[in-house]
């Protein structure tokens, strides 16, 4: 022990200072990543709320797809070739059998065209400490089926019988469970009585069509109004040879999903409104298709989920995510904070000891605890002012004894506002944090090179020495 003092006491001040400077930065480090665990352990805690409010209302809806269903019977004879004697194992004579095969399939027609209005209102709904973003929906459907679509059916063909009487009109939702009302469908000017009803992995009301509208008609118009809840997003089906989309909301901080972005878009604070126009030309399939297949490569769940455009309520960095760009930024904040000390203890001959060093860094390190915390109960800037407030005043006040100079303490508290205001402002910037925080990091490192450029850093150590 004696010789690693004594092997400690022959290096240069600056060097031993130095080491126990970054000594501090270590310990200060571990502190950090258990910071940062306790972040991951909150933003998980509020997932299990997000999963408590999806059980409750759902999540991600999908709405709006509007399909008529034609059940058709065709008969056609098979050949096929039998052995004359099945019983004797030498016989080899075989003749021709004929049998009638019937086979019963499902066309699924889309409409001609489909305007889909959706009202969002979204109310945040709290489960626990946490509030998670939860909306009722207004959808409003019209549209109509065109005779074009539908010719193929209405021509009498002898193998083939088209049960009209069993067609129905689906409308397509992800959840049935979520549907609160349908409060209007219509189809041809007639209100029907609703039904259940569902295609592929999607169910809703349904209503049958009456059989002279679906075999003379040359346009059949349908209006339909639902009621919804969900949560985190929703998404359409625009499913039509032509369809105008739109969703209006009062969130203001749309994200658009889907392989289509809105034609129009109007955000502010008050909300947002948006609007697609979609054409049948866009889909990779067509207006018409047998079974759950909309073609040999593509099954309809498959074909949909690429085909569906929406909104998201996203929620634009949010408490734990700035929390976490806050920790991930505090080795930079820390260790200019200590490089600052360093440079002031040694050029304006303040001596300061390691623990005064391990004071202000855990001071530092508490600051992210203490707005993980306040951040759960406050608004993030609140609690951030908050946090910040507290930490300046406390070194502020810890320094000034230190130095034993109010005015110094005064000025290092200042020093520490001026750099927690830069770090809020990197926090609550979206699209230019990386870009703000290498300035900073930059600008930090020139200032602290420009300023110590005429520093004779050997007669510092010999003056600390002596």
């Amino acid at each position: 022990m004696s010789q690693v003092g004594n092997t400690a006491r022959r290096l240069p001040p600056l060097v031993r200072k130095g080491l126990v400077v970054t000594a501090v930065l270590g310990l200060l480090l571990v502190a950090l990543s258990m910071v940062d665990g306790l972040v991951a352990e909150r933003l998980a805690a509020r997932q299990s709320a997000v999963a408590v409010v999806q059980g409750t209302v759902g999540g991600l809806q999908t709405t709006g797809g509007v399909l008529l269903s034609v059940p058709v019977i065709t008969k056609r004879t098979v050949e096929r070739r039998v052995k004359l004697l099945e019983d004797d194992p030498n016989d080899t004579r075989f003749i021709k059998e004929h049998r009638i095969e019937v086979v019963r399939t499902v066309l699924h027609v889309l409409p001609d065209s489909l305007t889909t209005q959706v009202r969002l209102k979204v109310k945040p709904k709290r489960s626990g400490l946490y509030e998670v973003p939860s909306y009722n929906a207004v959808v409003s459907l019209a549209g109509e089926f065109s005779a074009r679509d539908l010719d193929e059916l209405r021509r009498v063909e002898a193998d083939r019988d088209v049960q009209w009487a069993e067609a129905l009109l689906i409308v397509l939702n992800s959840e049935s469970r979520t549907l609160r009302a349908v409060s209007e469908f219509k189809l041809g000017g007639r209100a029907l009585e609703l039904q259940s009803g569902g295609y592929a992995s999607y169910s809703g009301p349904a209503v049958k069509p009456p059989v002279d509208l679906l075999r003379t008609a040359d346009r059949i118009p349908f209006s339909i109004r639902l009621e919804l809840v969900g949560s985190e997003a929703l998404m359409v089906l625009p499913l039509a040879r032509s369809s105008n989309t739109t969703i209006e909301s009062d969130w203001p901080h749309p994200k658009f999903l889907g392989g289509q972005s809105p034609g129009a878009e109007q955000t502010s604070a008050a909300g947002f409104k948006a609007n697609w126009t979609t054409l049948g030309l866009s889909r990779n399939f067509g207006q018409q298709w047998y079974g759950d297949q909309v073609s040999k490569q593509l099954s309809a769940d498959e074909a949909f989920a690429v085909a569906a455009i929406g909104v998201q309520q996203y929620q634009p960095a949010d408490v734990y995510q700035r929390n976490y760009r806050a920790v991930h930024y505090a080795v930079l904040v820390i260790a200019l904070t200590l490089l600052a000390f360093f440079i002031w203890e040694h050029a304006g001959r303040k001596p300061l000891h390691g623990m005064h060093y391990l004071f202000v860094g855990l001071a530092l390190a508490v600051f992210y605890v203490l707005l993980l915390a306040l951040s759960e109960h406050l608004a993030f800037g609140m609690a951030y002012l908050t946090a910040a407030a507290a930490l300046v005043v406390l070194i502020g006040v810890y320094l000034a004894g230190v130095a034993k100079s109010a005015a110094q303490g005064a000025m290092a508290g200042a020093g520490l506002a001026g750099l927690y205001a830069t770090l809020y402002l990197i926090l609550i910037s979206e699209d230019y944090a990386l870009l703000m925080g290498a300035t900073l990091l930059f600008g930090v490192l020139a200032a602290v090179m420009l300023v110590t450029r005429r520093l004779d850093w050997a007669a510092l150590g010999k003056r600390s020495d002596a």
